[in-house]
């Protein structure tokens, strides 16, 4: 009987110890910092409103990375951001799924490479559609504001690939309306000054008055017909559309990285 409870407990411990391991595992993976910032081009301020911003996507199983870099050295973005993913462990599940956003100032480049379920959340079609959104930020020097954008759009995509329904060309990203409030104001007074100013027009001319016959609007022998013909005027047409076998040729475009890991994603220079 002891020995039946001295194994229960020897048990029950082993079983905790693996559980506090497990579990600290977790949290130190989803705890440590996804924004590297080795181009010193955003404050420490910004930085930690971007880690809250990565953890929120976090918990949806997917891990996001942002990098600044001086120069890539003798790699092509894409490379370096693909590279940079795989050999510093990044990405959840068994599929390492996640992105990363790569800003180089050395050669002005930038990339989006994504990994694991992160190649079907990120079509290449969404791949285009982040970079319309980042790339004038980068040209104009606003850092933040570009990664602050990306992860906007990457909760979107993100949310969207576990809905069932991923961005793609059957499934377009519609961006959520960011009009300024003097804007709105600005437009409701136009309104309003429009429809007065038409009351005020219409009422002023409101002067006719209703005729019981037409005979006040007939000139009498003020037409005289001195010559008649026929003319073609139109013709009717009908066409019939003949649909294109071809796809709208949707879905990503993936490559294999040094490591022999799948990737897909897309960048280009600022």
């Amino acid at each position: 009987m002891k020995k039946n409870v001295k194994n229960l407990i020897v048990i029950s411990f082993i079983i905790f110890i693996m559980s506090f391991v497990m579990n600290f595992g977790i949290s130190d993976a989803s705890e440590t910092n996804r924004v590297i910032d080795e181009a010193n081009i955003i404050s420490e301020s910004e930085e930690a409103e971007l880690n809250d911003k990565i953890k929120d996507i976090q918990s949806n199983n997917f891990d996001v990375v942002i990098l600044t870099v001086n120069s890539l050295g003798s790699k092509s973005e894409q490379e370096y951001a693909d590279d940079y993913y795989d050999y510093n462990g990044y990405g959840f599940d068994d599929e390492h799924s996640g992105v990363l956003f790569l800003i180089s100032m050395g050669e002005r480049k930038y990339h989006i490479s994504t990994t694991g379920k992160g190649i079907k959340a990120f079509t290449d079609y969404g791949i285009g559609k982040i970079k319309d959104e980042v790339k004038p930020c980068l040209s104009d020097g606003e850092y933040y504001k570009a990664c602050d954008k990306f992860l906007a759009m990457t909760k979107d995509f993100v949310t969207a690939y576990k809905n069932g329904k991923p961005y793609d060309t059957n499934n377009h990203y519609k961006e959520k309306a960011n009009i300024p409030l003097r804007e709105v104001i600005a437009l409701a007074v136009s309104l309003v000054i429009a429809l007065i100013i038409v009351g005020i027009m219409k009422h002023n001319m409101n002067t006719a008055r209703p005729s019981g016959s037409a005979g006040n609007y007939i000139k009498y022998d003020s037409m005289n017909l001195t010559q008649e013909s026929d003319t073609f005027m139109y013709s009717n047409v009908s066409k019939t559309k003949i649909e294109s076998s071809s796809s709208s040729g949707g879905g990503s475009s993936t490559h294999t990285s040094s490591s022999g890991s799948s990737h897909g994603g897309g960048g280009g220079s600022f």
